[in-house]
């Protein structure tokens, strides 16, 4: 099953990567709600200070909302996680509700779990991020989803 200790220090490297590569001042740019919790272990936060206060706010409120340790597969865990963090755990569901062709109300179920469980891994992923990239274009432009 999935692990949240390590969907968390997936994201939290890819952030770090994404903000070593921008300029000292471009830093600001980058839209996520981990960049913080980099800029507190640059500043002398451990790692481990960093999981336990991110596993008590994060997992609780994101994590288990979306059923990730329930998750077979731990790439399709770090995706729907890091989404959720970018934006909730409820439109992260119903995004996933799209993709498996599942009526769409944002809540958890047995029903979804089992879905994602048995779904080709890679396959969902793909359209998971098509659904995702849509999602953004049409919030950039004020348009409905389409998928």
């Amino acid at each position: 099953m999935a692990s949240y200790q390590h969907a968390f220090n997936h994201i939290l490297k890819h952030i770090r990567k994404l903000i070593e590569e921008t300029d000292h001042n471009g830093h600001e740019q980058i839209n996520h709600p981990l960049t913080s919790w980099y800029d507190m272990q640059t500043i002398g936060f451990s790692q481990r200070e960093l999981s336990h206060l991110l596993r008590e706010l994060y997992c609780a409120e994101i994590w288990h909302q979306l059923g990730c340790d329930q998750f077979r597969d731990q790439q399709l865990a770090n995706l729907f996680f890091d989404f959720a963090l970018a934006t909730n755990g409820n439109l992260t569901l119903r995004l996933i509700q799209i993709c498996l062709d599942l009526p769409v109300n944002g809540k958890l179920s047995d029903q979804l779990i089992q879905r994602i469980n048995e779904s080709e891994s890679e396959w969902l992923q793909q359209q998971f991020e098509h659904i995702q990239l849509n999602f953004y274009c049409a919030m950039q432009s004020n348009r409905k989803i389409y998928h």
